[in-house]
């Protein structure tokens, strides 16, 4: 007896054949322009969830030793290599450009007001999942860097060392250091390493902008209305004025019974 058996052709077409179509969220080429006004939104011109956060005015442009750290590092690199005569514009803009950006990236982790369109809100909302993200990466790479205690090892002469006794070994470092390459793999589907969207971010992204771009058509299409039924409206009570008058002439104009 065989152990083996055929399987009708006509059983692995039917698996093989679905009606699904996932539903494309792709900009039609007559919503371009809605799109790209979207997308090209300044978020410092957005409504932030914080009202605090609206208040907030950039200071005067402060001298690059004034900046902290990660934001001097930022402003070297965004000036490069320029001539010596050249560097002091160069370096004005720099920081203007830098603390632009660090401004507008605090306004999206703040978050923006509910009447703000879904593809705003989706770029705050993976902004906070990607800084999340990295200061759990952050805070397991202290947690495997903690020590517990010190301990002496002695070499062939007696001599000692100090050896640290981490507090994560074994079972648990080896979880701690799977549930870091996790999130970092989390966040590089969300974001890219020049700083572009990831593949997730980018599906999520796509998706809230074909949503903005409906509701963006939705509004124009009630202005249009409003407006096209103000003018009809005035129409209307102007044939009623004109009928009313032409009611009237045409009473003096019918002859006496």
């Amino acid at each position: 007896m065989s152990d083996t058996y055929d399987v009708p052709s006509s059983a692995l077409e039917g698996d093989a054949v679905s009606d699904y179509t996932p539903k494309s969220y792709d900009i039609a080429p007559d919503d371009a322009a809605i799109a790209d006004s979207i997308v090209s939104t300044d978020p410092l011109a957005l409504p932030s969830a914080s009202k605090m956060s609206d208040t907030i005015k950039m200071p005067e442009l402060p001298p690059l030793t004034a900046l902290d750290p990660r934001l001097r590092a930022a402003v070297e690199a965004e000036i490069g290599d320029v001539l010596p005569h050249m560097r002091e514009s160069a370096e004005r803009r720099a920081i203007q450009k830098v603390l632009a950006d660090n401004a507008r990236l605090i306004r999206s982790r703040a978050g923006y007001d509910a009447s703000v369109g879904p593809y705003w809100q989706e770029v705050s909302a993976i902004t906070s999942e990607y800084n999340s993200l990295l200061d759990e990466v952050a805070r397991i790479d202290v947690a495997m860097a903690e020590v517990e205690r010190w301990d002496n090892e002695f070499d062939e002469h007696g001599k000692p060392t100090p050896k640290a006794v981490p507090v994560l070994t074994g079972t648990a470092l080896r979880h701690a250091q799977i549930r870091q390459r996790n999130l970092i793999y989390q966040a590089s589907l969300l974001a890219n390493e020049d700083g572009s969207p990831g593949p997730e971010a980018s599906r999520r992204l796509q998706k809230a902008l074909h949503e903005d771009v409906q509701l963006q058509k939705a509004k124009r299409e009630e202005v249009a209305i409003l407006r096209a039924a103000e003018k009809r409206a005035e129409q209307i009570v102007r044939d009623e004025r004109v009928e009313a008058r032409a009611q009237a002439l045409a009473k003096s104009k019918r002859p006496s019974a």
